[in-house]
């Protein structure tokens, strides 16, 4: 696992034990809760379904009501699951993808600023 993977892993961890002990009720980023989830879910090449992305930090409306904005922006895709025509899977676009690393990768000192150039970002 890469070190950005490693790193949106203890975000997450972070962010569950900052909800655990001061509440959750407190915070509310349900768009980067599910991005870093899809981001998350990559790095153990599992894929998510449209019906649970994000839905261990908000409400299944919220979810869905974010994911379309997200898709809209061009940061995820939908797919179909090819062997059940019900279930969709939702997944980082390469944009979105390198979005999240740019941002993580700041955190961690891999990146030289949080306003990496557009063709930075796109490695």
């Amino acid at each position: 696992m890469t070190p950005r993977y490693e790193l949106a892993h203890q975000f997450f961890a972070m962010r569950r034990y900052r909800d655990e002990l001061l509440g959750a009720e407190l915070f509310s980023d349900p768009a980067w809760d599910i991005l870093l989830d899809l981001y998350r879910a990559e790095a153990g090449e599992h894929a998510v379904k449209v019906s649970s992305a994000g839905l261990s930090s908000v409400a299944p409306t919220t979810a869905l009501r974010w994911l379309k904005i997200m898709q809209d922006r061009g940061l995820i895709s939908r797919r179909d699951d090819p062997s059940d025509r019900r279930r969709v899977y939702v997944e980082l676009t390469a944009q979105g993808r390198a979005q999240i690393a740019a941002i993580i990768g700041y955190f961690d000192g891999l990146s030289a600023s949080p306003r990496a150039s557009s063709s930075a970002i796109d490695k």
